[in-house]
């Protein structure tokens, strides 16, 4: 059994900069798919949305995680911050110049300005 407790000399301030690094960053993904030839699925937080068009899919789902991002960073009482975008798409190429789309992941990070200027 433990008879006494030992608190470093300055704890709060451990704590304290340990809850800022833990919330000045947001990240957000999201992917699309295409179920079937011609159509391209967002899943999304707000749900799945079929697009006809890859960049229409690309733009709607990063505009909403992009929404979403900055929500969650002012839910962490974070004003100024930085949104990052990155894209990657998995195309195969298949009997020469036939390429066959797999999925695309798009995410989006905010990050408070005094994290991303450091």
């Amino acid at each position: 059994m433990f008879n006494s407790l030992e608190v470093p000399e300055h704890f709060e301030v451990g704590n304290a900069v340990g809850a800022v690094a833990g919330g000045v960053r947001q990240k957000v993904t999201g992917i699309i798919t295409s179920p079937s030839e011609g159509i391209y699925r967002a899943h999304l937080p707000s749900g799945a949305w079929d697009f006809k068009d890859l960049e229409q899919a690309a733009e709607t789902t990063k505009n909403e995680l992009e929404e979403l991002a900055r929500k969650r960073a002012r839910n962490s009482d974070v004003e100024d911050f930085d949104l990052s975008t990155d894209r990657q798409d998995n195309i195969v190429h298949v009997l020469g110049n036939f390429k066959v789309f797999i999925e695309s992941r798009i995410s989006v990070t905010a990050k408070a300005k005094s994290l991303a200027e450091g």
